[in-house]
């Protein structure tokens, strides 16, 4: 039976002066709120730990919506755990135990790694140095502590030490649960710890059963408490797969995201191996969790009717509710330390609560210092654990020595874990019940200090405090009392010193809060058998008090639904007297609603209202965008002339009428819904130039997950250009409805869609507007927004971060131009972010190619105008703004890790004389001890402008990279996708040809020329014209490869690496680090413009293929 009692204090309680007050000896539970950590973390709300640093608090996030309900964990795995990989042998491991055992650590659970195994097979173990295994968890039973195993999915296909047949892979075999390989029968073979393995596909229900049966006989042999998976990203030692991978699209699609290496299957499978839930390209980043649903089954088997202990290292959404996490294979770093909490913070907000960081480092040699601290912050981590890598020093607490201070402070603190268990754990059912969070930053708690602490934020200094026992710490605004002396803090909303010295960390309650404790024991079997008690930290009236709402009659409030128009007027009358009102009147359009409030009115009395309606100039939605609009053109289209000489911007043409669309045939589903859209006026046009808007459309709504969804609209009968991008989706929906941060609504006629967020009821997109329209060469779609805060769309040129809402057009597509206000520039990003009044925020992808402009007007509202393919727009709910880039950038892809090197000065300029000059400057700038990394040439190094080589100015080119490389420094060549075809003898476009690499004209072989850089063969430059003057009478005729063809990509690799290493002239191989493509936009000065803007994409992406192929796995 469980018990949740809820306590609520609203009396004056005696205390002493300015203490909380300790109550002991309660033998009931009880509970409320939460734990904070300053540095940057919380339990709940209330008690705040200070971790040595020499800065403040990075406070960020403001609210909280969850993924899903996590799991409740065990309350043993609440408890302090050891671990490491390679103990040796089981004897050592029973030193570990025993030794800590000694100093009365509290301590709750012994893990083993790999080393256990034999040869690192799953479920098999090393019957000479851990023989005795099978007893080990009794042996650990009778100090009242558990083992957690450790199991990795990849399974040998050698037999065991013996020579006698590894039944667990045979067992698997003769069920086919294994991935396997394009042709969906043959087993896809890597090498992950065993050697040569194969894998197991979770998605197939024949694997669940498998690895059930497999974690149930193991249990019979060697009994374990819990289970620890790993490698499941999935991990493989090989690329791809022991036979490599084939050359196809899903191992090279036109468009690698920024991943490790820029390659789909580095460090891991094939991209077109098998699995049930479909090809490993779609389901790769569902390994892990599919791996946690097979282990929580083996669970429920192997413990019937028990919670266990299940953590992952690979995760993805609505992970947390079958598993816990630790932050991977970190470093004993102060950086680390430091990086542990912000990646606690997110897999809060994830929804995985149990979540934790390898205490004291997992790679290197700790030291001391950095391990006690390390301890005492760990002792607050929602899964705490210590453990370290094979080859570096012991680090549990025991071998700092009895007496050492680190053991010291770790006891004291891990016991106040301990103390706090109760709390703790009533944390974690909050979390699996209702969706708290268990860690969380102070701002959830505080939103107002924003604002103070903004100015006064010190990132960088955080955990940064080896050598530092005086720290300063930002006091929020609120009563706090230090936890071990109960004395209350006099200061808030300031910074202030603390005096942390080696053996202390800044500990705080907040007031106002209950919190229960139980005096702690070595381990939580023993703990849960002591007295319970209570903390009762009073606020400032030294009681709890809830709010009543009562109303005077003084503030009436009239609402009245259904208003198409703004009430710009309204007069209140009684018996036809005119009544004096200081009313305020608020209209909400995307409800159609006013608020009056204000009127004054009195009870029992009779009055009448009555209300003028007009449409605001800010209404206004602009019915004809060309240049040029008059008033016999805008009433052609059936929209009204009106101009504002006050408000200049707003458009003269505007709709007075509803769009043309509605809907039937919805059909919902727990995973999104589907409806026609059917127009129902063909003079339904947005410009009479267009074409006829298409008479029947699909709507396609997808809930993917509880925080993201996507509508899609677009001609189900003819097939239309959507972008080849591929985006980071499940393959089904993950979400559940309960827990969708958002709701969607269609609007049958008009036609309209509205997402509003659950938790506010704001209406964060409302498309159900006038200017929806979708022809063949023109769709326009518009919503209005939740408020004036609009970041993002690009890459134009403005003036401010915020976005401008007084009706500026932005125009989309990539174009070879300088920034200049207003004028589109040389990238194309159709996403933006939007703060929503209350602090929330969101982000909004249009996932459409084309050209393309946006009008953002004060309304708040934004148009979308594109000439072609469909509406594809993709939703992410944050809350936070950091939080929706993060869920941004895990759908289209995270952004590139760059090299170190990289991150140094860079130099460069168009117009370098020889190679002479470049010498020069490098002597000059490392003269003048001048901090820099790269050097850089542009097209001026090439024999006029031709790609792939070298001008009679710098020969020496290759001498001078080869010794500033030599001198630790990195050099990048410039390349332009245009390639000269006025040229008898130059190989990269007569190879060109032959491979037939470049664009063409539609339904023909003849290629498309037109005038980029490369100057003409046997024409003497007159270098003293003005450089137009010489562009346009020495341009030369270029081709422009096509990047979506492969052998496009094998002849651009090939004339990479032949300029790499010149197969001709050694002398003349030109060593360079990395390659800065331009003109990909693509840029014509003169000639018809063939522009496509994919070509970027594929550009980089063939590129990034190249360096691959010079550098191996090398960051460049």
């Amino acid at each position: 039976m469980c018990v949740y009692i809820y306590m609520y204090i609203c009396t004056q309680i005696l205390l002493k002066a300015d203490k909380y007050i300790s109550i002991s000896e309660c033998t009931a539970c009880l509970t409320h709120s939460s734990l904070v950590y300053i540095i940057q973390m919380v339990w709940g709300t209330e008690v705040t730990h200070t971790v040595s640093a020499n800065g403040a608090t990075n406070h960020f996030t403001l609210n909280l919506q969850l993924v899903g309900l996590p799991l409740l964990p065990s309350y043993w795995s609440l408890g302090f755990q050891l671990s490491r990989w390679n103990y040796g042998s089981l004897d050592e491991v029973k030193k570990v135990v025993e030794r800590n055992r000694l100093i009365d650590l509290p301590y709750d659970a012994q893990i083993t790694d790999i080393d256990y195994m034999e040869n690192r097979k799953d479920f098999t173990y090393d019957k000479v140095l851990f023989k005795d295994l099978p007893t080990f968890a009794s042996y650990l039973h009778g100090f009242g502590k558990k083992y957690i195993i450790i199991l990795d999915p990849a399974i040998s296909t050698e037999n065991l030490s013996d020579g006698s047949r590894y039944d667990s892979y045979y067992r698997g075999q003769s069920k086919q649960v294994w991935v396997n390989e394009s042709d969906g029968i043959t087993p896809l073979i890597g090498e992950v710890w065993p050697g040569r393995t194969v894998f197991p596909d979770y998605t197939n229900p024949d694997c669940t059963s498998w690895w059930v049966e497999e974690c149930r006989l193991f249990n019979e042999t060697v009994p374990y408490d819990g289970i620890w998976i790993d490698m499941n990203e999935i991990s493989n030692f090989v690329q791809g797969s022991s036979n490599g991978c084939a050359q196809n699209d899903l191992n090279y699609p036109p468009f690698t995201p920024s991943i490790l290496d820029k390659l789909m299957f580095s460090k891991t499978l094939c991209m077109d191996a098998v699995q049930k839930w479909g090809k490993h390209y779609d389901v790769h980043s569902l390994y892990g969790y599919s791996m946690a649903i097979s282990t929580t089954e083996a669970i429920k088997t192997v413990f019937p009717g028990k919670r266990s202990f299940l953590i992952s290292r690979s995760t993805f959404v609505g992970s947390g509710k079958h598993t816990g996490h630790w932050l991977g294979d970190n470093a004993a770093t102060w950086e680390h330390i430091k990086w542990a909490i912000p990646g606690m913070l997110e897999f809060n907000l994830f929804g995985i609560p149990y979540i934790g960081a390898d205490i004291c480092g997992f790679f290197d040699d700790t030291t001391e210092e950095l391990c006690r601290r390390w301890m005492q912050v760990g002792a607050f981590y929602p899964f705490s654990r210590n453990h370290n890598a094979e080859g570096y020093i012991p680090q549990d607490p025991a071998v700092f020595g009895a007496d050492s201070v680190l053991v010291k402070t770790s006891k004291h603190y891990l016991n106040i874990r301990y103390t706090l268990l109760p709390y703790l754990y009533t944390l974690f059912y909050k979390a699996h019940t209702q969706g708290d969070t268990v860690v969380r930053p102070v701002l959830h708690e505080k939103f107002s200090l924003l604002i103070n602490l903004i100015s006064n934020m010190r990132v960088v200094s955080l955990f940064m405090f080896q050598g530092v026992d005086v720290i300063q710490a930002y006091i929020p605004d609120a009563v706090w009392y230090e936890y071990e002396t109960g004395a209350k803090i006099s200061i808030r909303k300031q910074w202030t010193d603390l005096y942390l010295p080696a053996d202390k960390m800044g500990l705080h309650l907040r007031g106002g809060y209950i919190y229960p404790t139980q005096q702690p024991a070595p381990t939580t079997s023993e703990s849960r058998k002591n007295p319970m008690g209570l903390i009762i930290a009073l606020d400032d009236d030294n009681k709890a008090y809830g709010d009543l709402f009562w109303d005077d009659g003084e503030s009436t409030e009239i609402k009245i639904l259904g208003v198409l128009q703004e009430i710009t007027g309204l007069t209140v009358t009684q018996n036809n007297d005119l009544q004096p009102s200081l009313h305020n009147i608020t209209y909400y359009p995307s409800d159609k609603v006013v608020h009056i409030t204000g009127l004054q009115l009195e009870l029992g009395k009779s009055y009448t209202l009555k209300w003028t309606q007009q449409a605001s100039i800010n209404e206004r939605f602009d019915c004809y965008p060309n240049q040029n609009s008059t008033k016999e053109k805008c009433e052609q289209l059936g929209c009204v002339w009106e101009q504002s000489p006050s408000n200049p911007d707003s458009p003269s043409c505007y709709y007075n009428s509803d769009n043309a669309y509605s809907v039937d045939g919805v059909e919902y589903s727990s995973s999104g819904l589907v409806a026609n859209l059917t127009l129902n006026s063909t003079n339904a046009r947005a410009n009479d130039k267009y074409t006829e808007p298409i008479g029947t459309l699909r709507l396609e709504v997808k809930y993917h997950s509880n925080h993201m969804l996507q509508f899609k609209i677009y001609d189900y009968q003819n097939a239309r250009y959507e972008v080849p991008v591929p985006l980071n989706l499940p393959s089904s929906p993950v979400n559940t409805n309960e827990n969708l941060l958002y709701e969607v609504s269609v609007q049958r006629k008009p036609f309209g869609i509205q997402v509003r967020r659950k938790s506010t009821g704001t209406v964060i997109w409302d498309s159900q507007l006038p200017t929806f329209t979708f022809s063949d060469m023109f769709i326009q779609i518009s919503t209005r927004l939740a408020s004036q805060y609009i970041y993002g769309f690009g890459e134009t040129e403005h003036t401010m971060f915020r976005r401008n809402m007084s009706w500026h057009t932005w125009g989309m597509f990539t174009r070879d131009q300088a920034p200049t206000y207003k004028l589109n520039s040389y990238g194309y990003q159709p996403f933006y972010m939007a703060l929503e009044e209350d602090g929330n925020a969101h982000g909004v992808l249009l996932l459409n190619s084309n050209a393309m402009d946006v009008t953002f007007q004060p309304t708040p509202a934004l148009t979308y105008r594109t000439i072609g393919g469909i509406l594809d727009f993709y939703m992410v709910l944050g809350p936070t703004p950091e939080l929706v880039v993060q869920e941004y950038t895990e759908l289209i892809g995270r952004p590139v890790m760059p090299p170190y090197w990289s991150l140094g000065f860079q130099l460069c300029r168009y117009g370098y004389r020889n190679d002479s000059e470049i010498s020069q400057l490098v002597e000059e700038m490392k003269a003048a001890n001048i901090p820099y990394d790269v050097q850089y040439v542009d097209i001026d190094h090439m024999e006029r402008q031709l790609d792939f080589t070298l001008g009679a100015r710098f020969q020496g080119l290759p001498a001078l990279i080869n010794k500033i490389k030599a001198e630790g420094m990195r050099f990048i060549i410039i390349l332009d996708p245009t390639i000269s075809g006025n040229e008898t003898d130059y190989p990269t476009f007569s190879r060109g040809v032959e491979d037939d690499v470049f664009i063409k004209w539609p339904n023909t072989n003849d290629i498309i020329y037109s005038k980029v850089w490369p100057f003409l063969p046997n024409v003497t430059v007159n270098e003293s014209l003005p450089e137009q003057t010489q562009i346009r009478v020495n341009i030369a005729h270029a081709a422009f490869p096509d990047f979506l063809r492969n052998s496009t990509v094998e002849w651009w690799k090939r004339e990479i690496l032949e300029f790499y290493d010149n197969p001709r002239n050694n002398s003349q191989s030109v060593k360079f680090d990395g390659l800065w493509i331009v003109s990909v936009e693509m840029c014509l000065i003169f000639g018809v413009n063939v522009c496509q803007a994919r070509v970027e994409l594929q550009t980089e992406t063939a590129a990034a293929r190249v360096l691959k192929g010079i550098y191996n796995t090398a960051c460049l």
